[in-house]
């Protein structure tokens, strides 16, 4: 443990962790305690935001039935991130993360839970009100900021499950995103999409279609591209634009190409 501890540290310390995005993973205790689980449980450091939420999201998920071995948790994890993930959506829409009453996210998880056809079962404890009470008590994903008030324990984790479910909505999703981004509270959801190797060409399509004038941002963008994929650029390019669009693409271009 002592070992891998101070692996652990000497990575932290290393240049490929030093950037401002990767900082998160130890941004509070919640996350950093998670990074140990993850690495103590022998696992290789996440390379990417969406990688490393993907673990911690398994690490919460599993620790319930391994701390309580005589009960079963309500959802497998695949199932209950089917259910985290439109639930994030919903929170990340309306502008925050811990104002919803939990008889509200219940209601919510409950329709959910009847779309995916997890509560047409003989198990009765499968319902919206048992299944948030899990998120909460046990897993921990959710948290109670005040009475009967509940949210993501991180909104990195909120931010994280909004871009899956985006990537797994396709069009209609990206196209309601790429409208957002005027709104910086949804530049993380639109960073972590961009990292989704299927969704990044789509996305980028739009934005540079539609958000030119948010240059720095198209930047990061392109900073989260699962691999050096020129295309959409060039494409753009080749398009009609403003001389000021024009100069805003060669400085992408090169900025690309450095």
């Amino acid at each position: 443990a002592q070992e891998r501890g101070r692996g652990l540290i000497e990575v932290l310390n290393s240049p490929t962790y030093s950037s401002q995005r990767l900082q998160v993973m130890v941004s509070t205790p919640l996350l950093l305690t998670l990074l140990c689980v993850i690495v103590h449980q022998g696992r290789p450091m996440p390379r990417s935001r969406a990688e490393y939420y993907e673990r911690c999201l398994e690490v919460l998920l599993l620790r319930w039935g391994q701390e309580h071995r005589r009960r079963e948790p309500p959802l497998p994890v695949d199932r209950a991130l089917a259910v985290l993930r439109p639930l994030a959506y919903t929170l990340q829409a309306s502008g925050n993360r811990d104002t919803r009453m939990r008889a509200e996210l219940s209601l919510i998880v409950n329709q959910r839970l009847r779309q995916l056809g997890l509560n047409a079962t003989e198990d009765v404890a499968v319902t919206g009100a048992t299944v948030v009470d899990w998120l909460q008590r046990d897993a921990g994903v959710l948290q109670e900021f005040a009475p009967e008030h509940l949210g993501f324990a991180h909104l990195g984790l909120q931010e994280y499950l909004a871009a899956t479910h985006i990537v797994g909505e396709g069009d209609s999703l990206l196209d309601k995103l790429t409208e957002r981004l005027a709104d910086p509270w949804w530049h993380e959801v639109a960073r972590l999409v961009a990292a989704e190797r299927l969704a990044f060409l789509p996305l980028m399509r739009r934005v540079l279609k539609s958000r030119l004038d948010q240059g720095e941002l198209i930047a990061e963008l392109l900073d989260e591209a699962p691999e050096a994929e020129p295309t959409p650029l060039l494409d753009r390019l080749g398009a009609s634009g403003t001389p000021r669009e024009i100069a805003t693409l060669l400085r992408l271009v090169k900025r690309f190409a450095g």
